[in-house]
């Protein structure tokens, strides 16, 4: 089957006997905006996305390029397969990193409470402040980690004394700093400051 796209009395062959370009149509027949995929699925879907932006491009603003949500990731059976439960925040996913955030990811956070976070930012001022260059990143964690109760920062020496636009906390506000190098002494001296002492159970 040939499926051809009528505009201004002209004809555009775009699809063709392939069946993923036939599955691609169904997509576009349906003005599909958001579509779940599987991670097997997501090259059909960026061919969609390719056709409707190459329409686009000659007739205009008319098609809708569909957006992916997941709802599988290998990621996530390899760890149910070991047993180890997990959770996935949903979101948005962002390209730098591949990591899901955005107002679901962060709406996701709110509802939890965590024992430990392991996190890691661009860098680590003279000051003592943590900042990184990731906005989206940096608003991830920062609702992650009131909401935890050990939090724990992943540095190498070559993110010391870097400042970036957006800031994440200080160094009074972490647990524990792990790293490759020991953290100058007045850096070291800083955390878990403003940290209030957990308290202990009365059950015990």
């Amino acid at each position: 089957m040939l499926v051809c796209a009528q505009k201004g009395g002209f004809a555009e062959i775009f699809a063709s006997l392939s069946f993923l370009r036939t599955e691609a149509f169904c997509f576009m027949k349906g003005n599909a905006t958001v579509v779940p995929v599987g991670e097997d699925q997501l090259p059909m879907l960026e061919q969609c996305r390719e056709i409707v932006h190459r329409f686009n491009a000659v007739y205009g603003d008319t098609l809708t390029e569909p957006q992916a949500i997941l709802v599988n990731n290998s990621v996530c059976q390899r760890l149910r397969e070991k047993r180890v439960r997990t959770y996935c925040v949903g979101g948005l996913i962002d390209g730098i990193d591949n990591a899901m955030r955005g107002k679901y990811a962060e709406d996701f956070i709110r509802g939890m409470h965590f024992d430990q976070a392991f996190f890691s930012c661009s860098g680590l001022s003279r000051d003592g402040l943590l900042t990184g260059h990731n906005e989206s990143a940096i608003s991830f964690l920062q609702t992650l980690l009131p909401h935890t109760e050990q939090r724990i920062f992943l540095r190498t020496h070559n993110k010391l004394n870097h400042a970036f636009m957006h800031v994440l906390c200080s160094l009074r506000e972490v647990s524990e700093v792990i790293c490759d190098e020991p953290l100058p002494e007045e850096l070291q001296s800083m955390i878990g400051n403003a940290l209030t002492p957990r308290q202990p159970d009365a059950s015990t």
